[in-house]
């Protein structure tokens, strides 16, 4: 602005010029003196005071003094403020900003015209008299900032360029948002130039990297205000001056985990092994387990011991699942931690140490033969008892012997299982070993033979004797001649010996001695079975019989005879043996209809006699002579219930209801003294002792009363046949 004023004055050279009035004498320019009177003349150029106008211009048009070339005496002439300067010829300070117009052209450079001749917020008056600032430059300090805005907004120094000489412009801090008054903007130890042009960092951020260091603490330090972590390790540089840890060192303790990782681990990271338990942090991480607890899984076993010496897991207080933890089987049982079941007798250790008390270390803790694990899941025994039902016979022994080792009376016949075995000699799983339908303990309670039905021979079965008030062991209980059986069996008082009949005995032996066979040579198909005799008591007696009803008899024999059978079933030949050498046997026969054999007969077949020509050996059998054969076969024969039979019977006798069912029983054959079948059928005739009269007596009922089978002839026809091949294993 100063430059365009001199400018101006030159363009004007040679206008009149007139400076402040200083009181001192013009010279004399052929105009007007001020004050005079200026005459109309009509000459439009007239310039009465000289001053570059003419009069009718001042008068008309500027209505400034013709007599006066500087009408408002600020010391410039009117033409040159109504002309070059356009300021205001009545006007000592045009703009009013405290400048005479004649200083602010000739002496200040400023605009006579502009209060503000550099806008920069400030008079031109002020920035000459208050604030010694140039008021023809709007930044007097070069800083990038307008001196107004300097001195209002901001309240820097407008004549110093860096208020707070931290080294940068107050406009260049404005720039970067930073306190140009403040040398340190955020206070963190560097000046707001060594943040920005040096380091890098944030002026406005005490902590650039926010670390939790104050950048100027960081090169102090000599760690990287611009870098949170300088040594890349997962920790802040900050918490590691909180961990006590090398900010430069990644692994400030070496152990192979940065120390972030330590610290997310919860580990220290200035310890290679923080707790202590013998395994670096590092293998504590890889491994899985806490790198500040001892014994990870709270079993009782460090984890280096688990790792290095014991091989278990040491994330797992139970490795082996069996229900103790692994510092419990090393240290108290002494059991192995990698096995659930360290004796292997399929318990595993926890079970057999807190539910069944056994030891995990012996397979058998009773030492019974029978392992732990078989005693518990298979037979329900105590694996700790020997005998667990305490019957006297060991565990093994009951399984072997198939009694229940849990219950001490298997058969529940009131005698233990070690009784029946080891001192009677009864069947420990049939509570009525000899079938007489009487418990083995009842028989012992009344002094009877449990092995035997008929304990005194007598004819009744033991448990008949009790039912009737008779003492199974005393075969005559009057001492009257008949054996209780016989009398029982006619009706008779087996207690009162007057009514007892002296018999004699018949004796017959028709059949004494072989017969060489003959030949054509026969093979049978089939094999059948009858008998007949006295029945007296508990054997086959022979008898007498008036064959013609005139009187005198005849003696016959009790004979059982064997029927050999072709393929239809025709007879071929008979073996027939005497009956008087039968036996009363111990067992009862299990009988293929289900019915129940009161009496039976085990046969001891000898010297028979035989009708039969001499079998085929090449077709299988063992001897040619028949009689071989069928005493190489335990037969038994005996009376019972007439079950499988009945319905055949009926078929065949029309007056089956009326005159045979009442008087019908069944008869049984064994050839296994095992397993009978009802294969015949029987009646009784009443007899006089061992007489017989030639009508063959009268039938009389069965059974007779409670089951018993009385003096009597019995007579029995086959209905079944056997085939040779299942009888004599053709």
């Amino acid at each position: 602005m100063r430059a365009l004023s001199v400018l101006a004055l030159l363009i004007c050279t040679g206008c009149p010029t007139q400076g402040p009035d200083t009181g001192g004498e013009t010279t004399d320019t052929g105009a007007a003196t001020p004050g005079t009177t200026v005459t109309e003349t009509g000459d439009p150029t007239r310039d009465s005071d000289g001053d570059g106008l003419t009069d009718n211009d001042e008068r008309n048009r500027h209505n400034t003094d013709p007599l006066n070339p500087d009408t408002d005496g600020d010391g410039l002439t009117d033409y040159q403020e109504v002309i070059l300067f356009e300021t205001d010829p009545n006007e000592i300070d045009t703009d009013f900003d405290g400048l005479s117009d004649y200083s602010e052209v000739m002496t200040f450079g400023t605009s006579p015209r502009l209060i503000d001749t550099d806008d920069d917020g400030i008079s031109d008056d002020l920035e000459l008299t208050t604030y010694g600032t140039d008021p023809v430059d709007e930044d007097t300090d070069g800083d990038g900032l307008f001196d107004g805005d300097e001195v209002d907004l901001y309240l820097t120094n407008p004549l110093d360029s860096d208020t707070d000489h931290d080294g940068l412009y107050d406009g260049q801090e404005l720039g970067h948002g930073t306190d140009p008054l403040v040398a340190d903007t955020d206070g963190d130890g560097l000046t707001d130039y060594q943040e920005i042009r040096v380091r890098f960092t944030d002026p406005l951020s005490f902590d650039t990297d926010n670390d939790g260091l104050w950048d100027g603490e960081e090169l102090t330090m000599g760690t990287d205000p611009t870098d949170p972590d300088s040594d890349n390790d997962s920790l802040l540089d900050g918490e590691e001056q909180a961990y006590g840890t090398d900010p430069f060192d990644s692994d400030t303790d070496d152990d192979g985990l940065l120390d972030g990782e330590e610290v997310d681990l919860g580990s220290d990271p200035t310890l290679v092994d923080t707790d202590g338990d013998g395994l670096d942090d590092a293998t504590e991480a890889e491994l899985g387990t806490s790198p500040t607890v001892e014994d990870t899984d709270g079993d009782g076993l460090g984890d280096r011991r688990e790792v290095e010496d014991t091989g278990t897991d040491p994330l797992d207080a139970d490795s082996d699942t069996d229900g103790l933890t692994d510092g419990e089987e090393v240290g108290l049982y002494d059991t192995d931690p990698l096995d659930d079941d360290t004796d292997g007798d399929q318990i595993d250790d926890g079970p057999e140490i807190d539910q069944y008390f056994t030891d995990p270390n012996d397979i058998d803790s009773d030492d019974d033969t029978i392992i732990d694990g078989e005693e518990v899941f298979v037979y329900g025994t105590d694996p700790n008892l020997v005998d667990t039902d305490d019957d006297g016979v060991d565990d093994p022994d009951e399984l072997e012997e198939l009694t229940d080792p849990l219950i001490a009376d298997t058969d529940g016949d009131g005698l233990t299982d070690g009784s029946e075995l080891y001192f009677r000699d009864t069947d420990p799983l049939n509570p009525d070993t000899d079938g007489d339908e009487l418990i083995d303990g009842d028989e012992i309670s009344v002094g009877s033979d449990p092995l035997r039905r008929d304990t005194d021979g007598d004819g009744l079965g033991d448990n008949v004797e009790v039912d009737v008030g008779l003492d199974p062991t005393i075969g005559d209980s009057d001492s009257g001649g008949d054996p209780d059986g016989v009398e029982v069996g006619r009706g008779a008082d087996a207690l009162d010996g007057g009514d007892d009949i002296p018999c004699g005995e018949v004796e017959v032996n028709a059949y004494a001695g072989p017969s060489s066979p003959s030949l054509p040579a026969i093979s049978p198909r089939f094999v059948a079975v009858e008998w007949s005799g006295i029945v007296w008591g508990g054997e086959f007696r022979d008898y007498e019989l008036d064959s013609d009803g005139v009187g005198g008899t005849e003696d016959y024999s009790a004979v059982v005879d064997f029927l050999l059978l072709d393929d239809q079933q025709a007879e071929i030949c008979r073996v027939t043996y005497d009956l008087s050498d039968t036996t009363v046997p111990d067992l009862p026969w299990t009988t293929d209809s289900g019915g129940k054999v009161w009496f039976q007969y085990d046969l001891a077949v000898h010297d028979g006699v035989s009708n039969c020509n001499a079998l085929d050996t090449g077709a299988g059998w063992a001897s040619d002579d028949a009689r071989d054969v069928v005493e190489s076969v335990p037969w038994g024969i005996g009376f019972g219930q007439l079950v499988s039979q009945e319905a055949e019977l009926e078929s065949k006798l029309a007056d089956w209801g009326s005159e045979w069912e009442p008087y019908v029983i069944g008869a049984y054959v064994t050839y296994d003294g095992v397993n009978a079948f009802e294969s015949n059928w029987a009646v009784g005739y009443t007899t006089s002792c061992e007489v017989v009269d030639s009508s063959g007596g009268d039938m009389f009922k069965e059974p007779k009363p409670v089951g018993a089978v009385g003096d009597g002839l019995y007579e029995s026809d086959y209905l079944m046949v056997f085939d040779v091949d299942s009888v004599f294993g053709m």
